[in-house]
């Protein structure tokens, strides 16, 4: 055996250009400044976004003045130039936008996908272009997955484009396939110290296929570098870095080039689950320190703006200005200087980035990151003191002291078992920074709290907020009214600040469903004087609607609709027909007088979804209203109490406003979040909306003392589906919009919340987990002769969709539903925890007998089998307990014997009701509910 060490990088390699490297950031270009649309589709959204730039020109993927100060901040952060993909429809537009004498580089990324002769039109663009990166004169091409193809056909692919271009250019492939295995092959072997000579060899020997077929090697993925969902740090150092360069030092590659990466984490659950931390800003630093330490000629970061994996290294709400900070210092670091403060910097206070989680659930870690970045202003050495309030202002937890030299990068972090907190639904930190023997300086505004929910959560990302950056008005006052008989509460803001401000937003649950705007001409938000319903569609496949939906009795109702439907509206009335459906999540709203909201009418004829009325006042009363159609359509009503779109930003101090609030939860989590034009941000203290009756005592699962820990003091969610048809597809339940389901379509449709891409929102995001051949996606509302209703299920693809949280990862819960099965034989998956990566439990029967797989962070559980089976046409009650140590079943009241299963589960996924792959439901089911705890 090899045993693994630390590799010091003393191999020198022959023939590098350049002693430091290229910095550059891979940019999707289609997440601009410009877009108004990022609120309640993703986890984050860019911290100076800016509508009024105007939208951006037709058949164009960025708006230049957008493109020119994204372009402008990344100058900031120390870096070279933007990577990116030219073969990606409208991108190549970035050759023409990029100054040719501006410095500012271009890294042009080849994918595997694209034909010989596109290849070779972007390589001639390139090459004529003075900003593309070179290294010994040559224009230098990375790659996106390029062991999708051999080593051979890149090599014919590039002799092509040398035939017409010349020998002008390097390639380097990204390279993850590595002796014939996958990545997460040779982590567990390094984990295991169980590499051997055979392995490294194996391991070279693709190296040198790669080599002698390109100019050098380049490794991309440290987004998938992960040991329980962190960076694996020493792999990357000692495996991959290690196997390249010690490569690349054989005689025969004297002058290859390699090239690496850094990345910031992977944390966005709402499409790909979360996959790896950003951990503070650690994921940042290491990855960027190894890649470093190697001395490759160049490091590209993935990803500049990506919003859907939330991957973005530029600034971001809740990222803040941090990651420039980093950056800036090692950029500096990298020519021997140190990192000039911001612009506007308090050079008064240190700089220092404090982090952690901003939502946990009970049992997990909570961390606190406390980073000195060093900069030319900083001096001397200051002591620092983390302490954690309940909103009363009542110390709960504090850190030790620590102490930092100004002049050092150095990284302090306190843990603490959130479990000790389990009667606490925020924590506020206050910062208590003591210099030169004065007096503590205390730092108790504008941070954001953290919020600790008892039992379920799927929101992982870390809040990241430089001590400079924090907004620090001269007025701040945020109320909420108690509950009218409607639910709706009045907030009411007053906010004056020492800049101008962006924006002033209200926030539930971190989404933002209120944002000030200076002068709003059109008002697309409830208010007393005005009602709104929006109209939702979206649908599994591409089609097209023949029919209408007319507003009757409102003759004075305002239509705001997507720009690719305007012409869709005619005196009051939408031709659905051209409206665009298909995997993509689309909305209109419509606004209307409160008088005229009394005898409103929907007036809908769309033949094979629904034919028929529908009042504007039935909607307000229920809050939604699905109607589903074929192709796993839905179109949805809802009374809309949410903030449609960006305004442009403020650009003043002073800000009062009321504005109704409709909380999603029961114990809703209220802010008041106010973001200065400089970047600085605000955060209020929390007010919790307590509006429940919630049951104590849960069980979750400890990451301290690695088992399940019961907590009496906590609040259980019980998310009881009334099963009635008054809502049409949606299942509501009065545990709150969060947890609504959907039959046959996209969660996001019912909670508001997600819908970033397309396909978001659904669990079949892998297309081979839905059968292509099903006839219909939503099951039917029948009448029961004994009364109620239930959901009836065809075996072939009907489903309803239940958003993340309902089955929660961390903690024990109780599933219960009614169950009348029509056929005993094969395999029928009933419940289904899983989307694009698996989540904990699936509920299945096989041959009548209810079964169940865990799929744990330890590993898979199987075997799991209640015994009995449920007797054909005929109602059962089925119960499924898990504690996060054992798992069992209850039918009719007998219980099962208990299994051990491996918690906590793997990911926090969307559930299914009815069926998944291959496996369908037929049968009925006619009450479910999903109870926080154990049932024992």
């Amino acid at each position: 055996m090899i045993r693994r060490f630390a590799l010091l990088f003393l191999l020198p390699l022959a023939g590098f250009a350049a002693s430091e490297p290229a910095l550059f950031s891979r940019s999707q270009l289609k997440y601009g400044l410009e877009r108004d649309d990022y609120l309640g589709r993703w986890v984050d959204r860019p911290l100076f976004v800016d509508p009024s730039i105007g939208p951006r020109p037709a058949g164009t993927s960025i708006h230049p003045e957008s493109y020119r100060r994204m372009r402008e901040t990344a100058r900031q952060y120390g870096l070279d130039g933007f990577a990116f993909f030219p073969e990606v429809r409208r991108t190549q537009e970035i050759y023409d936008l990029t100054d040719k004498d501006s410095g500012f580089l271009l890294l042009s990324e080849f994918g595997s996908r694209g034909t010989d002769t596109e290849k070779a039109a972007i390589a001639k663009i390139a090459l004529e272009h003075p900003s593309s990166f070179r290294l010994d004169g040559k224009v230098v091409f990375t790659s996106y997955g390029a062991d999708r193809l051999s080593p051979a056909r890149w090599q014919t692919s590039l002799q092509k484009i040398r035939q017409q271009h010349g020998d002008h250019f390097l390639f380097l492939p990204a390279v993850n396939q590595l002796g014939g295995q996958s990545l997460a092959y040779w982590m567990e072997r390094f984990d295991a110290d169980a590499l051997t000579p055979e392995n490294w060899e194996a391991v070279k020997a693709t190296l040198r296929e790669w080599l002698r077929a390109t100019d050098g090697l380049y490794f991309a993925s440290t987004a998938g570098l992960k040991k329980k969902r962190l960076f694996h740090a020493e792999f990357y150092r000692d495996f991959v870095i290690r196997a390249m360069r010690e490569t690349l030092a054989e005689p025969e590659f004297k002058g290859k080039y390699l090239g690496l990466s850094a990345n910031i984490g992977h944390e966005n659950s709402t499409r790909f689950g979360y996959t790896q931390s950003s951990d503070g800003t650690r994921t940042l630093r290491h990855s960027l320190e190894a890649a470093l330490a190697a001395k490759p000629q160049l490091i590209n970061i993935p990803e500049w703006d990506e919003q859907n994996e939330n991957t973005s290294l530029r600034p971001t709400v809740y990222n803040g200005r941090s990651s420039q900070r980093i950056l800036r210092h090692y950029a500096a670091q990298r020519d021997n200087q140190l990192a000039e403060p911001l612009a506007g910097d308090d050079v008064s206070l240190p700089n220092l980035i404090l982090s952690y989680r901003k939502v946990l659930t009970l049992g997990e870690a909570l961390e606190v990151e406390l980073l000195n970045v060093p900069d030319a202003a900083a001096e001397g050495s200051y002591h620092v003191k983390v302490r954690l309030l309940d909103p009363k202002g009542v110390e709960v937890a504090a850190s030790p002291e620590y102490t930092f030299e100004a002049r050092q990068l150095k990284e302090e972090r306190f843990t603490l078992p959130s479990e000790r907190f389990p009667g606490h639904e925020v924590l506020e930190p206050v910062v208590e920074i003591t210099r030169n023997g004065a007096e503590p300086q205390h730092f108790a505004q504008g941070w954001h709290p953290i919020v600790l929910r008892p039992t379920w959560n799927w929101d992982y990302k870390w809040v990241k907020q430089p001590l400079r950056d924090v907004l620090l008005p001269s007025r701040a006052r945020f109320t909420l009214s108690p509950p009218g008989a409607n639910g709706l509460r009045t907030a009411q803001v007053e906010f004056e600040a020492g800049e101008p401000l962006a924006y002033l937003e209200l926030l539930d649950n971190d989404d933002v469903v209120y944002s000030h705007a200076a002068a709003p001409a059109e008002l697309w938000r409830e208010t007393p004087g005005q009602v709104v319903i929006a109209l939702s569609w979206q649908a599994a496949k591409t089609q097209t609607l023949p029919g209408r939906i007319a507003l009757r009795n409102a003759p004075n109702a305002r239509w705001r609709l997507p720009e690719e439907a305007r012409d869709a509206l005619t005196d009051g009335a939408i031709s659905t027909g051209a409206l665009r459906t298909n995997t993509w999540p689309r909305q209109a709203l419509v606004a209307l007088s409160r008088e005229e909201a009394r005898e409103a009418v929907f007036e809908i004829d769309i033949p094979g979804v629904y034919q028929g009325a529908l009042p504007v006042a039935r909607i307000l009363e229920e809050n939604i209203h699905g109607l589903p159609g074929n192709g796993g359509l839905n179109m949805v009503f809802s009374r809309y109490l949410r903030q449609p779109a960006l305004p442009s930003p403020l650009g003043v101090r002073q800000v009062a406003f009321e504005a109704e609030v409709l909380p999603d939860l029961p114990r809703s989590v209220l802010l008041l979040q106010a973001i200065g034009q400089s970047g600085r941000i605000y955060r209020s203290k929390a007010i919790v909306a307590s509006n429940d009756d919630a049951e104590r005592g849960v069980v979750v699962f400890s990451d301290t003392e690695r088992r399940p820990v019961t907590l009496a003091e906590a609040a259980a969610p019980t998310i009881r589906y009334p099963f009635e048809p008054t809502r049409g597809s949606i299942l509501h339940t009065p545990a709150g919009r969060p947890f609504w389901g959907i039959l046959g379509g996209f969660s996001n449709q019912a909670t508001g919340r997600g819908g970033g891409e397309s396909r978001d929102g659904t669990p079949f995001i892998k297309s081979g987990d839905y059968p292509e051949s099903a006839p219909h996606t939503a099951p039917k509302w029948v009448s029961l002769p004994e009364g109620g209703h239930a959901l009836e299920f065809d075996g072939q693809g009907t489903f309803v969709t239940l958003p993340q949280g309902v089955i929660p990862r961390r903690a024990g819960f109780t599933v219960r539903m009614e169950v009348y099965p029509e056929a005993e034989k094969g395999r029928q998956v009933l419940l289904a925890n899983a989307s694009y990566y698996p989540g904990s439990l699936v509920l299945y029967l096989e041959n009548g007998v209810p079964k169940a797989r865990f799929a744990g962070e330890a590993g898979a559980a199987r075997g799991l089998s209640a015994g009995a089976p449920l007797k054909p046409e005929q109602w059962s009650v089925l119960e499924v307990v898990c504690d996060q140590s054992h798992l069992w079943f209850i039918i009719n009241g007998e219980a099962s014997q208990k299994f051990p299963i491996p918690g906590p589960g793997l990911y926090d996924t969307p559930t299914v009701l009815g069926g998944f792959g291959t496996e369908w439901f037929r049968g009925k089911i006619r009450a479910l509910e999903v109870r926080h705890q154990p049932m024992l």
